[in-house]
């Protein structure tokens, strides 16, 4: 299929069910916490087939973790002036190995 769309298989794959699953919960003959709520999809014959932004649209809405909003780019670093160093010591040679 398309990048921009799923099938009832890939769907089931990304919500680690499987299709027979879909289609039940679709023809109303099971109820699933799961799939509370699942989109309609955009096409129904011959196959189920959703929109990606729809799943994951819902898929977001789902979440019960969202992260703290930061910002995209860090805090800029005050520039400090670098102190020169000593020459370090010296190398080892092989006759003082």
């Amino acid at each position: 299929m398309s990048a921009y769309t799923f099938t009832s298989q890939q769907l089931a794959e990304r919500l680690q069910t499987n299709p027979a699953s879909i289609r039940a919960y679709r023809a109303g003959q099971r109820r699933q916490p799961l799939l509370e709520g699942l989109p309609e999809p955009v096409q129904t014959q011959p196959r189920l087939i959703w929109l990606v932004a729809d799943i994951e649209a819902w898929l977001e809405s789902r979440r019960t973790f969202r992260p703290p909003q930061t910002e995209a780019t860090p805090p800029e670093r005050e520039v400090t002036q670098q102190v020169k160093r000593g020459p370090g010591r010296p190398r080892k040679t092989g006759s003082e190995q």
